[in-house]
């Protein structure tokens, strides 16, 4: 792989530029990372390695490698530098997400939060926790103000346009 100019910066033009910087791999986020825990295919490690290098790994081939994180906050937790690695993970989101590349449940999500204002639906266990907690059972958004806010975007153009990744068969 060889580094990509552009990509480094566009990496070190986010407002993350000083702080990658400061990775100095000491694998603490990969080590804590309960999605490289079950997968070697997403590794904070090596993204914010390749970040730092400028090596440009955006690609659909790549999807679990970029799309990866769950934002769950473990890595920058436990990252000794206190990098902000979720903040950087989101950077190679939003330029996959540019370049039309995301995973398919992207495309689903996004078509749910246009047709129902949310992503996951409520559900009756959903209901009963709400209720649990003193929250009303079921709430109403205003689906045409969602619908007005992801078209002004161009959020509604963009998901249109995200390609699928392609089944892949078994042979027998």
């Amino acid at each position: 792989m060889m580094s990509d100019p552009e990509f480094k910066r566009q990496i070190y033009e986010s407002y993350m530029h000083t702080a990658v910087r400061y990775c100095y791999q000491c694998s603490r986020c990969d080590d804590n990372c309960p999605v490289h825990a079950v997968t070697a295919a997403y590794s904070p490690r090596q993204n914010i390695l390749k970040a730092l290098l400028g090596i440009n790994f955006v690609s659909a081939e790549n999807r679990l490698a970029i799309y990866g994180c769950t934002v769950c906050d473990t890595c920058d937790e436990v990252c000794p530098n206190k990098i902000p690695l979720t903040h950087i993970f989101a950077v190679l989101k939003n330029l996959a997400a540019a370049r039309n590349i995301a995973p398919d449940s992207f495309k689903g999500q996004g078509k749910s939060v246009h047709d129902n204002g949310t992503a996951i639906p409520i559900s009756p266990p959903i209901a009963r926790r709400r209720s649990a907690m003193g929250l009303p059972e079921k709430y109403e958004l205003p689906i045409s103000d969602v619908q007005a806010v992801m078209k002004a975007t161009g959020f509604t153009d963009k998901l249109a346009k995200i390609s699928i990744e392609p089944k892949k068969t078994t042979e027998a």
